[in-house]
């Protein structure tokens, strides 16, 4: 029978401290619930430092309804009665009181030494004790503490009453073999330590989280601190749904379970994203756009690199995406797939022009290979081009624009308002390229660098009568970057189209 793994949960805290993604009072609530459905086990709220941050505690609470709910406190007594005014109200609660261990901190930080800092752990505990009978203790810094210290901390804190001890690797200095290590070490030289469940917690500093966390897990910890994205200060921490998936995919070696339904973990990843702003990188483990889409080369079987499948973690099936890469065995499949069968010549002269285009572009949609097979005579020129914009723009009046492009040689002028610039823009776009059966279904705008100057990258998709067409655009002026998706979205529709039209007439 597999071993029990809790899964605790700091998104709305440890994650809320991502810099430029934090969570708003009100959107806290939102998230506890996508975790408390997706079956995490404790979901630290926040520490109460003031009125704020009691509210938002609080509120977090009123929506849990499997999850126990964990309060995050320093030994001062006045946390510990702030953190005890929330859990009478709450009907499952954890008291989480930490205190930095390594001498760095004791000396620097809380200017304490050995003797000091066990009585105030004996002390703080002893408090939280009074108020819940759920109290973890986590060891600040752990991994660069005195061993002998840290055992007799750990001790300390057990015989005060906490049923949870929390090993951090604060700073993210940590490394797998050394983690392991300090668990062993924990469970062999501590007294009583069967009274306790062993944690760890581990940042993402050196990129080795979740190594740390699953050594840990192997040395004998049974509960992991995680955030949803790995999202946190500096690096970030172990990601919840990379802990969660490593133990589901690797039960030959990782002989544990969790009560994550991990089929949740991609629509609190979106909802994450859409709360914070928070946009994983692609390849991001688990829940990357690119995770379970792969560029045919040798690649040709998508599902024989697959380690997981996407309706695990809640994502649609995979897809193999044509590039530069790909060869023509899996050119020609996709074809036929697309209702297209060609004679070798045929195929030799389009598998060129898919060469050709595809190393000018990212990605090459269906409605890209439609218009690659049909053109025969060389790939279509863009019928439209940018030639110029105005915008009038800021909290003063409406947004409006005036744009200026050229439409297969003739120089067109429009002016609209919208709300926002971007509106504006793509409004007067559609006065000089009707298309009112196509909608913007995307739009996202990224820096490409840093700074005041940074080039912006915008990219778009316009959707339509089962068809979809993607544009990208790259500006200093994010504006002008818009302006450029949407004509290279264009472009691709009224190719599509050209190519469609000719298709019939031939």
């Amino acid at each position: 029978m597999s071993e029990r793994i809790w899964i605790y949960d700091s998104t709305l805290f440890a994650g809320d401290h991502a810099p430029g993604h934090s969570m708003r009072a009100e959107d806290k609530p939102r998230m506890a619930e996508a975790l408390d459905r997706m079956g995490v086990d404790i979901i630290e709220a926040g520490m109460p430092d003031d009125d704020s941050d009691i509210e938002s505690i609080r509120r977090v609470a009123q929506v849990l309804h499997g999850a126990k709910i964990s309060i995050i406190c320093r030994t001062r007594p006045e946390d510990i009665m702030a953190a005890a005014q929330i859990s009478r109200r709450a009907p499952r609660v954890r008291l989480n009181v930490f205190t930095a261990v390594s001498p760095q901190h004791m000396k620097h930080r809380l200017n304490m030494d050995a003797a000091e800092t066990l009585a105030v752990i004996r002390n703080g505990i002893t408090a939280a004790r009074a108020h819940a009978e759920d109290v973890q203790w986590t060891a600040e810094d752990a991994t660069r503490a005195e061993p002998e210290f840290l055992c007799r901390a750990i001790e300390t804190a057990i015989r005060a009453g906490a049923s949870t001890i929390n090993i951090a690797d604060s700073v993210g200095y940590g490394v797998p073999a050394e983690m392991a290590q300090i668990v062993q070490m924990v469970k062999n030289r501590v007294p009583d330590i069967d009274r306790a469940v062993l944690s760890v917690d581990c940042p993402n500093d050196l990129g080795l989280a979740l190594a740390n966390s699953l050594a840990a897990l192997d040395a004998g910890a049974r509960q992991v601190t995680v955030t949803l994205g790995g999202i946190g200060a500096r690096a970030g921490h172990a990601a919840l749904e990379e802990v969660v998936m490593a133990i589901r995919t690797r039960q030959d070696r990782l002989a544990y379970e969790t009560g994550v339904v991990s089929e949740y973990l991609a629509p609190a990843a979106k909802l994450l994203g859409e709360l914070t702003g928070f946009t994983p990188q692609p390849s991001k483990p688990v829940i990357g756009l690119n995770v379970f889409s792969q560029e045919s080369g040798i690649h040709l079987d998508g599902r024989a690199y697959d380690v997981m499948t996407p309706e695990s973690v809640g994502r649609d099936k995979s897809e193999l995406v044509l590039g530069k890469y790909s060869g023509r065995s899996f050119f020609r499949a996709k074809l036929r797939t697309l209702g297209f069968e060609l004679d070798d010549t045929a195929l030799d002269a389009a598998y060129a022009r898919f060469q050709d285009f595809a190393e000018r572009r990212r990605k090459v949609s269906d409605e890209d290979l439609r218009v690659i097979v049909t053109a025969t005579e060389g790939l279509p020129r863009e019928r439209v081009t940018f030639v110029g914009l105005g915008v009038k723009s800021g909290s003063f009046g409406p947004q409006e624009a005036e744009l200026e492009i050229d439409m297969d040689g003739q120089r067109q002028k429009a002016r609209a308002m919208g709300k926002g610039p971007v509106d504006a823009c793509f409004k007067a776009m559609r006065i000089l390229v009707p298309h009112d059966d196509v909608i913007l279904t995307h739009y996202e705008l990224k820096a490409l660098t840093q700074g005041s100057d940074a080039k912006g990258e915008v990219n778009v998709r316009l959707s339509g009568g089962g068809h979809s067409y993607n544009g990208i655009g790259i500006d200093p002026d994010v504006i002008v970057a818009s302006v450029r998706a949407y004509i290279d979205a264009l472009n691709r529709m009224l190719a599509g189209r050209d190519a469609e039209n000719h298709h019939q007439n031939a």
